[in-house]
């Protein structure tokens, strides 16, 4: 009882993770200098952090390399464009699209590549949690094909993160890290990546974007959530069945960042959402 617990607080921790993201974007914008700023603090406090945690030792492989610099693209590409999204169309619709790509994909990707048992109502949830996804993007106030773009290459990318993830942990002939080491490979990496972006988006943002105090200050706080969010996931990933982890972090986030939009920003959210909110939660529940 104590897992499921602590992963429910988990997913409060994280939603609030999302406001910070929104705070951020209101702060600073959402040019690519902006987006670059985030990834370089966020994936230097992180790797600090987790190496830390990981007795300061890290070991690397050449396949785990290769598996962390795909994950700290992804992870800078959809930071990137999740603050887009969230200038659009709000907290609920990133989270939705974000969370249910990280676990859909990857679901499809066992299927089809893995051959992982089939389920007739896992797929029915599947079709479900799509349903809702679809019904959360109608749900935005201002709809256009740019939106509809950045929601679904979030849904994707997110997505090959956690392939990404699931191919490291059951890589069996390649010499490979620990998760811990694969998750400070990958902030490092990120920070890296990041960097070098950042001549190439100086010259193509016009919209100048300072550093200041209070957005640093944001990023931290941000690294600092999700690194107590993601230590409370690989805890209990150990005891608690993946086909209950991944509903309650995925369906909790998505419930609890729309609460949370609610309390500090005050804003409310459509019926079309709460509906759509709803009926993804359903669809998670018959994963379990």
């Amino acid at each position: 009882m104590n897992g499921y617990l602590m992963l429910i607080f988990s997913t409060i921790v994280m939603s609030y993770d999302f406001c910070l993201d929104k705070q951020y974007q209101r702060m600073a914008g959402t040019s690519m200098r902006v987006g670059l700023n985030y990834n370089i603090i966020w994936g230097l406090v992180e790797a600090v952090i987790f190496f830390a945690i990981n007795g300061f030792k890290l070991a690397i492989t050449p396949f785990s390399i290769i598996m962390a610099s795909i994950f700290a693209l992804c992870v800078m590409a959809y930071k990137i464009i999740g603050l887009k999204i969230l200038k659009k169309g709000g907290i609920s619709l990133y989270t939705m699209f974000l969370m249910t790509g990280g676990m859909m994909v990857p679901y499809v990707y066992g299927l089809i590549v893995l051959n992982e048992s089939f389920s007739l109502l896992q797929f029915i949830g599947l079709i479900v949690v799509l349903i809702a996804v679809v019904m959360a993007y109608y749900s935005a106030v201002t709809l256009s094909k740019k939106l509809l773009f950045l929601c679904v290459l979030v849904f994707f990318v997110n997505g090959i993160t956690s392939v990404v993830t699931k191919v490291h942990q059951i890589e069996t002939v390649m010499a490979v890290v620990s998760s811990m080491e694969l998750l400070i490979l990958t902030s490092i990496l990120r920070s890296i990546f990041a960097a070098a972006a950042y001549p190439f988006a100086v010259k193509s943002d016009s919209e100048k974007s300072p550093l200041t105090i209070k957005s640093t200050s944001v990023i931290i706080a941000s690294a600092l959530i999700c690194c107590i969010s993601n230590m409370i996931n690989f805890t209990y990933a150990k005891t608690v069945p993946a086909t209950v982890l991944y509903p309650i972090i995925t369906g909790g986030t998505i419930l609890f960042s729309l609460i949370a939009n609610k309390i500090i920003f005050k804003e409310t959210a459509t019926k079309k959402m709460v509906m759509a909110v709803v009926l993804c939660i359903i669809g998670l529940l018959l994963f379990l």
